[in-house]
Formats: structure tokens, sequence, C-alpha cells
């Protein structure tokens, strides 16, 4: 008898951990997580684990508001610990603001957060002050733990080489421990997403893209907040390693899926950022850039991503498309496809 689950998530990474916590916890189907390496490895393992409220685009904020009271208060939802932390984070915009920012901005301040303004002709600095950072593997790993206590199913080191459909509807997944079948499939495969949904003719919003960024080995201690700079384009971040890393807003190079990490790149320090990262804090002048890292992930063109329903085949959802495999907005993005999977349930008995 072949292996069988309601619903299949492809993908450990933060958002499908999640996915897999929520859909386990709150509905009575059979639910199963597939990963083709181990549990928050790919774009999670890379992440920095900074969450935030404040954000530009007004969809984003909403879901990231939701997501970090759910992180503050994760033992209370799921039992374990994220590793919550408080962090400062600092932003450099140009100014004046845009209307959907000056909203937002109004909105966090009108709900009691934190949130100060300092303010010139040209630009305006937003200060939040009670922003925060997690561990995502100790939140996937809760997540997962969490879920098999409510009869969720986990395979790592599962590879998914097909979703397979007739009459254009989904009936189960190809994989390398043989077919499994279900009657959702919930695709949270991070890079590898466009490319299983590129073996179904379906066209999707999801580009992957690669990006360089520096390290300062040993330099965390120096960096007083964590900080975006949208005038100038470059970020630097704090790590809890006791590192510090900075890289470009806008730099990215689009990659194949398939082929990444199977070439090595020799990347030139950015010779421009160091300087802009060396008048933001003196004391970095004195560090050489220690490494040159290149990360991946995946993305939509609007970069808010997609939780969406694909009507080419019934009982296919996607979530995927953030930056960081979505650490700041997960637990928003599982509370949505848990929304969308009980209303297909309702309609189908009704």
């Amino acid at each position: 008898m072949r292996d069988w689950a309601d619903i299949i998530i492809v993908g450990g990474g933060i958002s499908g951990c999640a996915i897999f916590y929520e859909l386990s916890r709150s509905t009575s189907l059979k639910v199963m997580l597939l990963e083709k390496n181990c549990i928050a490895s790919g774009s999670t393992a890379q992440s920095g684990g900074f969450i935030r409220k404040f954000n530009t685009d007004a969809y984003l904020r909403r879901l990231a508001d939701d997501s970090f009271d759910y992180y503050q208060h994760f033992a209370r939802h799921v039992g374990g610990s994220c590793g919550f932390r408080t962090e400062y984070f600092q932003y450099r915009l140009p100014y004046p603001l845009s209307d959907e920012t000056q909203a937002c901005i109004e909105g966090l301040q009108a709900s009691g957060y934190p949130l100060s303004l300092s303010l010139s002709s040209s630009e305006c600095v937003v200060n939040e002050s009670m922003a925060a950072s997690i561990d995502p593997k100790s939140a996937c790993r809760a997540w997962v733990n969490a879920a098999v206590r409510h009869n969720g199913i986990v395979y790592q080191r599962t590879s998914v080489d097909a979703i397979l459909t007739e009459n254009a509807r989904i009936y189960g997944v190809q994989t390398t421990r043989g077919d499994i079948m279900s009657t959702y499939v919930v695709l949270s495969a991070g890079i590898m997403s466009a490319a299983i949904l590129d073996q179904l003719d379906i066209k999707s919003d999801i580009t992957v893209k690669s990006f360089q960024y520096h390290v300062y080995k040993h330099a965390a201690h120096l960096v007083d907040s964590s900080y975006i700079d949208l005038i100038d384009g470059y970020y630097l971040l704090p790590l809890r390693s006791g590192d510090a890393i900075a890289g470009r807003l806008s730099e990215d190079r689009n990659a194949d899926p398939v082929s990444v990490g199977e070439t090595a790149v020799d990347y030139q320090v950015d010779t421009m950022l160091h300087q802009l990262v060396s008048q933001r804090i003196q004391g970095l002048r004195e560090y050489a850039v220690s490494d040159i890292k290149t990360g991946y992930d995946a993305f939509t063109t609007d970069e808010r991503g997609m939780v969406n329903v694909m009507p080419q085949v019934a009982g296919l959802i996607v979530a995927s498309g953030w930056s960081g495999g979505g650490v700041k907005l997960a637990p928003a993005i599982a509370k949505k496809v848990l929304a969308i999977i009980q209303q297909d349930v309702i309609a189908k008995v009704c």
C-alpha cells in the first residue's frame, strides 16, 4: 500500500514548518511535510532571523505585525522557544515620505508601538526600538515537534521529483521514497518552487536570485543597531554569531535553481559598499571584509511573495517568494494557507 496524506507540504524551511504546524493543529486532516535536505536548511539557514513591524508596504506590514506578535508569545502558541530577542532597528528613507509609508508609521504609533522619527529637508530616520530577532532553526524545530504531536508526519532527505496530476487535479507527488498520494499539495520550496511549477507548465511570478554580502568577523559589538538605508541602498546587520554583515538592497543576479551552488564564483569586495559601511560605523574602517558570501532566494516581482491557489491544477497551493524564506512573515503565511484549505473543504462539503 502506497503512502498517503490529505495534505503534502513541499519544503521544510521556515514557511513550510509554520504551515505544517498550523494545518496539523487546526484540522483533522493527515498532514505531511517533505524536505529534500534537513529541516531549516536553504534560505532559512542563511537568514539572520530579524523580525520587525515597520515596513514601507502596507500589505507586508500587516503580515509582519501579526507574525511579530505571534513570535513574541511563541511559547504560548506552540511551546518551546523561537529565541525571541529584542533588537534596535533604524531605517533611513528619502523625505517627504510616500502616503503608504506615512500611513504605516501612523498606524503603528496609534497602536502604541514605539516608533520615533528624525526629519530633515531630504531624509527621514525611523527608529524602531522594539524590533527583534529569532533563531529560525529553533522555531522550525519547535513547529515540527509540535506538529508531530498533532499526528503530523515529516520526512527529511526526501526530494520531490514531480507533482502528480490527473485531469487537472492533484493526486500526489513523486519522491525519492516512492509516490505519495494526496488531495492537496502546498508548494513552499523556496528556490525550487519555480522549477517545480515549470514541470507543470505553470508560469509563476517567482524568480530565483543570487546576492552577495560582506562578512565582518567578530564585529557585531561595533554595530549600534540593525540598519537599512533606502537612500544609499544597503543594509548592515549584527548577527548573533558575533559577526556583522552588509549587502546591497538592490543587487541581485538571476540564478538557475537547479544549478545553485554547483559553480563557485569568486566575487570581489564591493569597495563602495565598504566605504558606506565605514562611514556609518567608524570602527569598521579597521576591519577588512573577512569573507564574501553568496546567498540565493526566491522573490516575486512585487516582493510581496505569494499565497495563491493555482487555478491550473485543483488542490495546488503555492506559498513562496519572500526574502530569507519568509522568516518575519511565516506565522501569517501559515494562517493564510489554513484559510484557503478550510474554505475549499467547506465548499466541497456544501
